[in-house]
């Protein structure tokens, strides 16, 4: 479904092209309102009465036989995750991790001191969105990089198959930015 139909003062081009030479999905529905319980089912294909995860705070209870990735994997695929996970899946079980949350981005071995001092600054914030703009260019913060790592992965894996997983952590912030008229996040400016 383009954004654009459900809220009017919303654009999304890039996202519009991307559904024209896919597949759009106008009827999706979740099987419950947590994050945890949904993603749980998205990759395993169980309902929340049969995975046994019914809160955010339940990813290690997660039932299963195989997830999506264990079946990608065993066809060939190369897995990956680039932002936020929020799921039972941990490091080890893709073949890529990079792992982002509200407040702490991955870090490579030779990761800037801003990776850090961004880390820092998002934890102040308590989970908030800024009332000014950020002091680090975009390049430090959690989008740039999580679409940075995404592309290397899919620049690794080459002519292979793959199936990555891509969130982005600030979408809650975004939705509490709408909620009270605000349409810009540190040096990003939204259309809503």
């Amino acid at each position: 479904m383009r954004f654009e139909q459900r809220r009017t003062r919303c654009t999304s081009p890039t996202l519009d092209k991307l559904a024209d030479r896919g597949i759009g999905f106008d009827r999706a529905y979740a099987t419950t309102p947590l994050c945890v319980p949904s993603r749980t089912t998205m990759l395993t294909g169980r309902w929340p009465e049969a995975h046994h995860v019914r809160m955010n705070l339940d990813a290690n209870d997660a039932y299963y036989e195989k997830n999506v990735y264990q079946v990608a994997k065993g066809m060939g695929y190369q897995t990956g995750l680039a932002g936020k996970n929020h799921t039972f899946l941990r490091k080890g079980d893709l073949d890529y991790w990079r792992p982002y949350m509200h407040w702490e981005g991955y870090k490579g071995p030779d990761a800037p001191k801003a990776y850090y001092e961004y880390d820092q600054w998002m934890r102040g914030l308590d989970a908030e969105a800024a009332s000014t703009p950020t002091p680090f260019p975009v390049e430090v913060g959690y989008p740039y990089r999580i679409v940075s790592d995404a592309i290397e992965f899919m620049d690794q894996a080459g002519s292979q198959p793959f199936i990555l997983q891509v969130g982005f952590p600030l979408l809650q912030f975004l939705l509490r930015l709408q909620s009270i008229g605000r349409c810009t996040v540190g040096n990003i400016r939204f259309n809503l």
